[in-house]
């Protein structure tokens, strides 16, 4: 069920195809920007003292969870827990 109407979603697209690959790319990298930005807010919001290098752990589980499987996923996140932890001790 769709709450837009087929001529304002028409009207999207004309928009979208009259701008140049270029501002095209840069609309997409916008919205995974804001896309991220919502899912650290949930995050905080849910966890208000999480650290940073945390964080990022978080919105990588809650990005990717269903890509890889439990064994590839925990590596990685364990992977990403040690470089960060790294990171910050440097």
């Amino acid at each position: 069920m769709r709450d837009t109407p087929d001529h304002i979603i028409q009207m999207q697209r004309d928009i979208l195809h009259s701008k140049t690959p270029a501002q095209r790319f840069e609309i997409g990298l916008d919205l995974i920007n804001l896309s991220r930005l919502m899912v650290e807010s949930s995050i905080k919001n849910e966890k208000p003292q999480i650290s940073e290098s945390d964080l990022k752990i978080e919105v990588f589980k809650r990005c990717y969870k269903g890509f890889f499987n439990a064994g590839e996923f925990e590596k990685i996140i364990n992977a990403m827990a040690k470089y960060l932890k790294s990171s910050v001790t440097s």
